[in-house]
């Protein structure tokens, strides 16, 4: 959706199977601490396992979050980045029974709290029977493996987790004159918790009470349904190409109940809607440029003879966006609509100075030829300069100027050769069989003069 900002520290999220007990899961976030701690890029580490020591987290034993605070670049092995790194530690962090999600602390916050996905793509599985349900995320989450680009995938276990059931003995009770009420205010007291002491601020009193955990509080539905998440990590891919090949494979591999859907979240919920605004925005910037092209030259030719540099345009920042490596994102598409305006004004320039040519000597035609080039090359070589950039920010700024970059150097060369010889051919067509540029009487030329006509146009500004 976005190009990945470097916060400078990863979070590594890796989840058990359910069930796993707290030595256990202390054991193991140590070992997987020492390994991180192994790396020389990393500066400290520092995780926990279940919920912290507050009531907005309720996460259970079997999920691990570790804040991995890396060192400034300069001090990392040559060659080494940030994704390669990842790559480093999640091949070492392999254990039996641990999925394993990578993400940044502050991003991770912002994904949870928009969709309570922590991975860059979830499915969600909704239905009516968690057993049934948990089935087919199973299914799903043996499919999603296998598809290229998956690092991990995680399927909830909402029905394997173990629970305390009490039943009170009634007889017993009696026996002893206690009544069910009694029991549950024991249970109470040592499972939930009650209010236990009281606070004093200033003349003020407040009780402190203790309750269930806010997992054992929660309704597990969604919208009124059950819903089980499975939890996806991605690298080398895009979102939308890695969701249409997974959502195939997900159709012809897993067989659904009737009553039961699935639906994509994450990130790609960002994507989905991005790409709604987009097929508005970028006919509507293409419609005010055609527009505003038009007032300007009050001829339909000329505004087409603009428009046709757009293509132009479009085949370098794609090239370039291709050489770099780069998925198509939302700031790529920033960009695009900022190359649409540079490559309208190019052409707009380019009919300026073949207007002036049809009036003017050669010479001056040829100069201004190349002026004309050194200004739009001169505003490649600085973007050229923003997209070298690799400071904090910079993988936006990067993804906005590369097709920028390769549309320009594509534009200015393909609209020196096309744009002058399309504006003689439909120039041609009004003009007197005897006009030329190079200023003689039409009865000096002969009957040649019409044909040579346009070739100073063709050849001069790609001097």
């Amino acid at each position: 959706f976005m190009p990945t900002l470097n916060e400078g520290t990863l979070m590594y999220m890796p989840t058990t199977l359910p069930g796993i007990s707290v030595t256990k899961a202390a054991e193991l976030l140590q070992t997987q601490n020492q390994i991180i701690r192994s790396f020389p890029e990393v500066a400290s580490v520092y995780g926990k396992a279940g919920r912290a020591q507050t009531a907005t987290d309720p996460a259970p034993t079997e999920m691990f979050e570790t804040i991995i605070n890396l060192k400034p670049k300069a001090e990392w092995r040559e060659g080494v980045t940030l994704d390669s790194l990842k790559a480093e530690m999640d091949k070492a962090l392999q254990f039996p029974g641990v999925s394993n999600a990578w993400t940044q602390p502050i991003r991770a916050r912002i994904d949870m709290l928009a969709t309570g996905i922590r991975t860059p793509i979830g499915v969600k599985v909704f239905g009516d029977d968690l057993t049934k349900m948990e089935g087919v995320s199973r299914q799903i989450e043996t499919v999603l493996k296998n598809v290229p680009g998956t690092t991990s995938a995680y399927a909830e276990r909402v029905i394997g987790g173990y629970f305390l059931d009490i039943v009170p003995d009634r007889i017993a009770l009696g026996r002893y004159g206690l009544s069910v009420g009694d029991v549950q205010g024991a249970v109470t007291m040592a499972l939930g918790g009650e209010t236990v002491t009281t606070t004093v601020e200033g003349r003020e009193r407040y009780g402190v009470t203790i309750r269930y955990p806010r997992d054992l509080r929660s309704d597990p539905q969604e919208n009124g349904q059950l819903a089980i998440y499975i939890f996806v990590d991605i690298a080398g891919r895009d979102l939308g190409g890695y969701v249409r090949e997974a959502q195939g494979a997900i159709a012809q591999a897993v067989q659904l109940p009737a009553g039961y859907r699935v639906a994509w979240s994450g990130q790609f919920e960002y994507l989905e809607r991005a790409e709604a605004r987009l097929k508005i925005v970028v006919p509507v910037t293409l419609a005010i440029i055609f527009l505003l092209l038009y007032l300007n030259f009050r001829r339909l030719t000329e505004t087409l003879i603009v428009m046709l540099s757009l293509p132009f345009a479009l085949v370098g920042g794609i090239w370039l966006l291709w050489w770099q490596g780069f998925n198509m994102s939302v700031a790529v598409a920033v960009g695009f609509i900022a190359l649409a305006g540079v490559a309208a004004e190019t052409g707009v320039i380019m009919l300026i100075y073949l207007d002036q040519a049809l009036k003017e000597v050669r010479a001056r035609c040829a100069a201004e030829g190349r002026a004309f080039t050194r200004a739009d090359l001169r505003d490649a070589i600085m973007l050229g300069a923003v997209e070298r950039l690799r400071g904090t920010g910079s993988e936006v700024m990067q993804r906005i100027a590369t097709p920028m970059i390769g549309g320009m150097v594509s534009s200015t060369v393909l609209t020196l050769l096309v744009i002058p010889a399309i504006y003689g051919l439909v120039k041609g067509w009004g003009l007197p069989p005897a006009a030329g540029l190079s200023g003689r009487h039409p009865t000096d030329g002969g009957a040649n003069s019409g044909t040579v006509a346009s070739l100073p146009i063709v050849s001069e500004p790609v001097q």
